[in-house]
């Protein structure tokens, strides 16, 4: 061992502008240090591979070797996942303990040099954050399979300070609308999306702004905590500024409910809000959850904002199991 001291490594860490992936290193992090006593070795994306070659001959059984999770565990992100199965697979011959962080899993067609999937997993103990995932992973054994939240959630708990407790006086009629729309490989063509968006831009009551959690910087450059938090709260500024946010980007609804904003919330082609929502967020009153073929009038819209409250998710005893083993060999 390099320090002497139980280390976790922590790979594959955010470096381009997607406020989710930003979002998940931050809250992953943070539950880390929460949870396990041991040294924290953040490494990015970028050189994750190179060094897992590296450390490889250096780690011990009672190091823990984790990979950031998020909606990229498949064949959808070919990089990422390229970077994740290379990083394992270095790790693949010692008894440090190996981690996946909660992932969406999304192979959607496996082909011949994949077929090595669960022996490149094998050791690992994978957390997927929604029961279809859970159910791809158990369908192609990929290691030892838990079922956990996005850890976005836990940010809630972990860092309560990102988000804003001013108690802002609820307004009885929504004016402020943010419009959070995906336009990358995930997007679907949702009439839904598009009449409530033009019904309500036409309707001079409100006052519709767009934006995205994917923002413009350039490649390789969100490289240090400090410029991830720094990007995650200007994100989460814009958010707070809303009375209600509509979105088919799971960062951009789980922000949003953590900012105590409610969420009209559109499903996208991986269906990654809408098992979420059904899993994690039944029954919430902050949450008005559409298929993609599915729309809401102005006057339900309405109705529903009004029955909404300051409330937000509390999903930190839904993430025991994943707690439980980060303390397991401290």
């Amino acid at each position: 061992n390099l320090l002497n001291k139980p280390v976790i490594y922590f790979f594959g860490l955010a470096t381009y502008g997607n406020i989710g992936d930003i979002a998940i290193a931050i809250a992953s992090e943070a539950f880390i240090l929460q949870n396990s006593k041991r040294v924290l070795i953040t490494i990015n994306d970028s050189v994750s591979v190179r060094l897992a070659k590296v450390l490889r001959h250096f780690v011990t059984e009672n190091d823990c070797v984790v990979f950031q999770g998020g909606g990229n565990m498949g064949n959808i992100y070919q990089i990422i996942e390229s970077e994740r199965e290379n990083v394992f697979r270095e790790f693949n011959h010692t008894n440090a303990l190996q981690i996946q962080l909660p992932s969406s899993v999304n192979f959607s067609a496996i082909d011949e040099k994949d077929e090595d999937l669960n022996l490149i997993y094998d050791k690992v103990h994978v957390f997927t954050r929604e029961a279809a995932s859970y159910a791809e992973a158990n369908k192609l054994s990929l290691g030892m399979r838990y079922l956990v939240p996005d850890i976005v959630f836990s940010l809630a708990n972990t860092m309560p300070g990102l988000f804003s407790n001013v108690f802002k006086e609820k307004d009885s009629k929504i004016k402020r609308i943010l419009v959070i729309r995906r336009q990358d490989e995930e997007r679907v063509i949702s009439e839904g999306f598009d009449q409530l968006v033009s019904s309500l831009r036409v309707n001079s009551d409100f006052d519709v702004t767009f934006t995205d959690t994917v923002i413009e910087v350039p490649n390789l450059s969100v490289r240090t905590d400090e410029f991830r938090k720094k990007l995650l709260s200007a994100k989460l500024s814009e958010i707070e500024k809303a009375d209600i946010v509509i979105t088919d980007r799971l960062h951009g609804m789980i922000l949003a409910l953590l900012s105590k904003i409610p969420v009209v919330a559109f499903d996208n082609s991986t269906h990654k809000i809408r098992s979420t929502c059904q899993q994690w967020l039944k029954d919430y009153p902050n949450l008005y959850f559409l298929e993609s073929n599915q729309s809401v009038n102005v006057d339900d819209l309405r109705k529903w904002y009004s029955s909404s409250n300051q409330s937000r998710p509390n999903l930190y005893s839904d993430f025991e199991q994943l707690t439980n083993l980060l303390k397991d060999r401290n």
